[in-house]
This record gives structure tokens, sequence and C-alpha cells, in this order.
């Protein structure tokens, strides 16, 4: 079945409608992502530049539809590349100049000639081909480089360049009324690849910004809070239960070494993603720097493992401690925005023996998690 130009553009125009729709409507969810109102725009782009495409093609003597869809997909695929810029915090006044001059080239480009409708196409061509290459680039920068969805913008943005890039060689070469341009790149096929390009950059963009949201929201509960000490990695952590136990030792006392575990936290990640579980694990451990004795060292200790040093504490009061961190903690997760709502167990080991410490309270947290009230569970290595 052949259908004319009308129809295919009319066709494009629901799908280009419902596809901008169902991302404006992510877009209201997630108020924390930052790039989120720039993809808006440039769906919002979309939607304008196919009504105009059909207006035109309806009525060919309303040149002034071609003009403002031809500056209006100009700026739907450049603020694709100004949203992939604005998720990996890259300077934006200057690439804003570069799309908004676009389009107005676009636009007047499409006016010199208003009987010729194919007046500024060449221009237009080279436009969407540097522009497209450009957030091709961008999304697989920084950030949006570490999002496995962010590879899905990407293709569309790639495909888009190349795709224009040939219009433009055939466009020059063979000419717009040629049967090589009609059959390999005319504006049939630029609709149909057009519609498909857009449910795949909607699907992308809307998963990319929900794991941005993710990131805002933990920003807002950084900045709502007091000031945060610095997470310890683990080698340090340790060689710091080796100094605290050697003090212990010589005064006759004993450290306490508390971890939060999360078990199912490889799971997670096979379940949801590694973006979510990038965003939980970076929740659990900012929490637990919250929720723990403000003067305890922290440190991490592997995926899903929160350990912090408590000395100079009895028994009693190091297990209340850990009760109320325990509980905090996972009231903190349960309530956080996200689709993940994890176990955490909680163990407390007292001794004297270093940094073995930190592996019994480990275990002693994994047990507790397996429990049926996941309770912080209390080891005292070699007893």
């Amino acid at each position: 079945m052949n259908l004319d130009l009308a129809s295919i553009v009319a066709i494009n125009t629901i799908i280009e409608c419902l596809a901008g729709a169902m991302f404006l409507g992510q877009a209201l969810l997630h108020r924390h992502s930052r790039a989120a109102r720039i993809w808006a725009l440039a769906f919002l782009a979309s939607i304008l530049t196919t009504v105009c495409y059909l207006a035109w093609a309806i009525a060919p003597e309303a040149w002034i539809g071609n003009a403002i869809g031809n500056a209006g997909f100009a700026v739907g695929v450049g603020c694709l590349w100004l949203g992939a810029a604005r998720y990996n915090g890259a300077p934006m006044r200057w690439r804003v100049a570069v799309v908004v001059a676009a389009a107005i080239i676009a636009f007047v480009g499409s006016v010199f000639d208003v009987r010729d409708p194919w007046a500024g196409a060449a221009l237009l061509f080279a436009i969407l081909a540097v522009l497209a290459a450009l957030g091709a680039i961008e999304a697989r920068r920084g950030k949006m480089g570490r999002r496995p969805f962010a590879v899905g913008l990407m293709i569309v943005l790639a495909v888009t360049a190349l795709w224009e890039l040939t219009r433009l060689v055939l466009f020059v070469a063979f000419g717009p009324g040629s049967e090589v341009f009609e059959t390999w790149a005319g504006s049939a096929n630029a609709g149909v690849l057009t519609a498909a390009l857009s449910i795949v950059a909607v699907t992308s963009t809307a998963v990319l910004i929900s794991e941005e949201d993710l990131e805002g929201a933990l920003r807002d509960e950084d900045e709502g809070g007091r000031g945060l000490g610095p997470i310890l990695g683990g080698e340090v952590f340790a060689r710091l239960v080796d100094e605290m136990s050697a003090r212990a030792r010589a005064g006759g006392g004993e450290i306490t070494v508390l971890a939060l575990v999360i078990p199912d936290f490889q799971r997670i990640q096979g379940a949801f993603g590694g973006a979510e579980a990038e965003m939980l694990e970076r929740r659990f451990s900012e929490t637990a720097l919250r929720r723990i004795d403000p003067i305890a060292p922290v440190a991490t200790a592997g995926p899903g493992r929160v350990v912090a040093a408590l000395s100079g504490r009895s028994v009693a009061a190091a297990e209340q401690a850990a009760r109320a961190a325990h509980r905090l903690v996972a009231e903190d997760l349960a309530a956080a925005p996200g689709a993940v709502v994890p176990l955490v167990g909680a163990g407390l080991a007292f001794g004297r023996s270093g940094r073995a410490l930190i592996a019994e309270a480990v275990r002693a947290a994994e047990r507790s998690a397996a429990s049926d009230d996941a309770a912080v569970i209390v080891t005292r290595p070699g007893e």
C-alpha cells in the first residue's frame, strides 16, 4: 500500500504527539531532573514540527508551515543535545546560542524562495547532522557515558546524524526530484525513520530522567541535613580499627564495630540495573553516615555494606546506639523515592582483634537480615 505524503505526515504527527505526551507525563513526575525540562522542550518542538509539516502538506501554499517546521526540527534535535549536556553538567550558554542560531538559520533558509518546497533543505540537513552528531558525542561523555540507557539516545542521535548527512549528499549530488533521492532519502522514508527514532528516544530519556531524579532527591536530602563527614575507604578504615584496637589493648579496654548490610544488594543490581543499585548504595551509605554516631568513623565494606567503629562504649550503650541507627536507616530507606525498599541487617562485634572485627560484624549483620525480626546481632570473637 502506497501512502501519499500528507498521510505519512499525519501518521507521524500522531506518533510524535503520543510520544511527546508520554515523555511530558514522565517529566512532570521527576522534578529533581535537570535535563527533563530541556528534553521536554525537544519533544514539544517535535510536535510543533510535525503539525506544521502536516499543515504545509495539506496546503502547500502555506509556506510558513514549512519554515516553522524546519526551525522546530532544529530546536528539537538541538534540545536533545542540550539535555545531554545538562545531564552531564556541561556549560550551557554557548550551546544554547548554537541551537538558537541554528533554528534562525533553518527558518531564514526556508523563506528565500517560498515557491520552492525544497528551499533551505540542504542547509537544514547540514544543521541537523551537526546537532545530532554533537548530541551523540555528548551522550557518551561524563555521567551519561556511565548510564546503560544513554546508549539508546546515542544511537538515535548517531543514526539521525548519518541519515541527514546521507540526505545532504544525495540532495546535492542528484537533486530532490531525482529517483535516487526519492527512493533512498525522500520525505516518506524520513517520516518513518523519525517516528521509529522518536519512540526509542522517549524510552531512553524517560529512564535517564528517572535515574537523575533519584540523584536530585539525594542532593536535596544532603542540603537539608547537617554537614556530612567523609565516608572512608575500606583499607583506611581497617588500619584505623587496627590502631584503635591497639590502644584499647594497651588500656585494658575493647572497641566495637557496627555493620549495616543490605543482603540482597547483588540481586537488586541484577533486577533493577546498575543505576538503581548505584543510587541505593549512595543513599544507604550517606543515610548511615547521618544516623550513626557523628564522631564515629564510617566506611563502606563492599557493595551494600557500611561499617562504623565505636569506642569508649559499654555493651549496653553500643547495642542501644546500634538499634537506633538500624531503625532510622531502615526507615529513611523505606521513605526515600525509588523502586527498591531493601531489607537491612545490623551486627555488632566487640573485641580487640583489629580488622578481624569488621568481618565478624558484617557476618553478624547478614545473620540479622536472615532472622525473622532482623534484630541487631551481637558477637564477640573468641567466645
